[in-house]
């Protein structure tokens, strides 16, 4: 990168280029054959309590780790901790 050029955190394009970021709960484990014999109103049972930390990602990578709660009617993520790695910038514009 030249001098005289804006670092990607203070180009104003990377700023507004949308990231979908993913919440994750937990993840399941079933078998093929009771996945196959879903239904709609079926009931997955999940070993998630309500107080425990969600892991927030983009394009599968952890960046932070939250709490679910409620602010007003809305169920919303506060960030507890920071992913203490850098992340990879560069890839999230990427398809």
């Amino acid at each position: 990168m030249s001098s005289g050029s804006p670092s990607i955190s203070t180009d104003k394009r990377f700023n507004r280029l949308p990231v979908e970021v993913a919440v994750e709960l937990t993840r399941v484990r079933m078998s093929a054959g009771d996945i196959a014999t879903l239904r709609v109103h079926d009931i997955i049972p999940i070993a998630h309590a309500a107080e425990q930390p969600v892991t927030l990602s983009v394009r599968g990578r952890s960046f932070a780790r939250g709490e679910l709660q409620m602010a007003q009617d809305a169920l919303v993520v506060r960030i507890i901790a920071m992913s203490t790695e850098e992340p990879d910038i560069q890839a999230l514009g990427e398809e």
